[in-house]
């Protein structure tokens, strides 16, 4: 049982369906254990009983950051010791502030809700 528009407190639910990919072996028929050349020989689908496919990795001594598609950036980051200023290729990066947890704006303390009644005269 959910509530689709979330207007009680307990709109998740709370038993959950069978998801797609989960009957059967549909799990290790859509998934790879990567593993070295040597444990690919030395038969480690059997030794571990695994259902799924096994591949040996290859070639991956040679990658570098630079092959990353999505994050190949290599900033020339420096920290200034007296001011503790980073800088990322000369841009400066604001730091993180310590938190005081005694501080009433601190993040995680809940803030004082009051109640108000409204009554209504008939």
């Amino acid at each position: 049982m959910g509530d689709p528009n979330a207007s009680i407190p307990t709109p998740e639910l709370v038993m959950m369906g069978p998801m797609f990919g989960a009957f059967g072996k549909a799990g290790s028929a859509h998934s790879i254990a990567f593993v070295s050349k040597a444990a690919l020989n030395n038969g480690a689908k059997a030794a571990y009983r695994l259902n799924k496919r096994v591949e040996a990795v290859s070639k991956v001594r040679q990658l570098t950051k630079a092959d990353m598609k999505l994050n190949n950036a290599l900033p020339n980051i420096t920290v200034e010791p007296e001011t503790y200023t980073v800088t990322t290729d000369g841009m400066c990066i604001k730091g993180l502030v310590p938190i005081d947890p005694s501080n009433p704006t601190y993040p995680t303390r809940q803030k004082r809700v009051h109640r108000v009644t409204i009554r209504y005269r008939v």
